[in-house]
């Protein structure tokens, strides 16, 4: 009888146990699942994140592609602004010259032709 109440508080003492056991193991397997749910998503959001880094590359390089095209054309202009201004200058010369000759012109005595 003895050997019959040790034997069941022994199998009570082991049920108590492994029931213990199982709520353990399904909290860590539920831990795990989460911990593993947290890991996809924080993947799927550097995916994200690394597909818009490219992508704003991408837009990067375009953009100092078109940038470089703009600081052509505006050396491009400066260059023909440089040399109309110095024809523009030389013209300027040119019409003092002419304006001078001709107030001489107007000036000198007129010599009539006539025979």
């Amino acid at each position: 009888m003895k050997n019959r109440k040790v034997f069941t508080l022994l199998l009570t003492g082991m049920l108590s146990f492994s029931m213990g056991s199982n709520v353990y193991a399904s909290s860590t397997e539920a831990a795990i699942a989460d911990a593993q749910a947290q890991k996809q998503a924080a993947e799927e959001g550097l995916a994200q994140v690394q597909s818009s880094i490219g992508s704003l590359e991408s837009k990067k390089q375009e953009l100092e592609s078109y940038l470089a095209d703009l600081n052509a054309q505006y050396e491009d202009l400066t260059n023909s602004i440089s040399e109309l201004s110095i024809q523009a200058a030389e013209k300027e010369d040119e019409l003092n010259k002419v304006k001078t000759e001709l107030k001489k012109a107007k000036k000198a005595p007129q010599t009539s032709m006539s025979p």
